[in-house]
């Protein structure tokens, strides 16, 4: 007489140590993957940091440029005016 009990428990104990077989398989296989995708993630940051910082940098320069081109033109002008002394005369156009 055959006991299909026993035959099954193999089975089953069988087919549990395939299983576990492969999910400690696909969780190594997804630990490496995970420090690829850390350090992938990580060096797109760093990029994104950097250019953003140089993009912010050259923005600013160009602004920075602008004020003190602007600000020698009030200077001049301001130099202009302070050398013709005001007659208190009016201009007619």
């Amino acid at each position: 007489m055959v006991n299909y009990r026993l035959i099954s428990l193999a089975l089953t104990n069988r087919d549990i140590a395939t299983i576990h077989s492969n999910i400690v398989q696909e969780y190594n296989t997804l630990k490496g993957y995970s420090w690829k995708w850390l350090g992938g993630v990580s060096v797109a940051f760093l990029v994104m940091f950097c250019v953003l910082g140089w993009g912010m940098k050259t923005i600013l320069d160009r602004n920075y440029n602008a004020t003190a081109a602007v600000y020698q033109k009030v200077v001049t002008l301001e130099d202009k005016l302070v050398e013709k002394p005001v007659t208190g005369k009016s201009r007619k156009n």
